[in-house]
């Protein structure tokens, strides 16, 4: 038991160092029914991206938009709900898909509709879209394919008649903000959520950035 703690004692440098320690923080404060999670309000900037390469052979690649029988083996590999996913599409959010041979490797979802984000309402003008969801199976991370695929979700949308596309990303979240920064993404605001026994929830906004490129 002790050296068990003397373990864990020894990793939290090495945590602070990686930017883990408060997001291990944060998770276990959850057990307590504390849900402490701090994130950004992004706006993405697409009318002069360029077209992401992929840093592998493009040949076997296809950017393709998704049905409702083809995401639900999507489900489990995110961890969520069964038929969360189907129903999205079927709501009328668009998602599109990155196959490699026929089989989904990367994925994305956008929504133009007024959402909900734990418990908070978020409103969407007819020319806004919201993306969520962007995610590459492991096995096919590193070869550039998140860009990639977001690149044609925003053509994709610009021909709907989107002009404004905004994101959420964890301000814990280093992953994600290291992808994003390949992107000409900027922060607008950042908000602090906290949630109370899944009973009670308040969003804090702490900052108003204006034109603020992530780095």
């Amino acid at each position: 038991m002790e050296r068990s703690i003397y373990y864990k004692l020894l990793m939290i440098p090495n945590k602070i160092r990686n930017g883990l320690f408060f997001f291990t923080l944060s998770n276990f404060l959850t057990r307590f029914g504390l849900n402490i999670y701090p994130y950004y309000w992004d706006k993405e900037e697409f009318i002069h991206v360029t077209e992401p390469k992929i840093k592998d052979n493009p040949a076997p690649y296809r950017v393709v938009q998704l049905t409702i029988d083809e995401i639900g083996l999507m489900n489990k590999v995110l961890g969520i709900a069964p038929g969360k996913l189907e129903n999205d599409i079927q709501e009328g959010h668009l998602c599109l898909g990155l196959k490699h041979k026929n089989k989904i490797v990367s994925m994305v979802f956008a929504k133009t509709q007024n959402f909900i984000y734990k418990e908070r309402t978020i409103k969407l003008n007819n020319d806004q879209a919201y993306i969520y969801n962007l995610y590459t199976l492991e096995e096919h991370r590193g070869k550039n394919l998140a860009p990639f695929l977001r690149y044609h979700l925003y053509k994709t949308l610009e021909k709907t008649g989107v002009k404004e596309i905004y994101c959420i990303t964890g301000y814990l979240n280093k992953p994600s903000l290291k992808s994003n920064r390949k992107l000409s993404i900027w922060h607008k605001q950042l908000f602090l959520y906290v949630g109370l026994f899944k009973k009670y929830h308040w969003h804090f906004k702490l900052k108003d950035y204006g034109t603020t490129q992530i780095g």
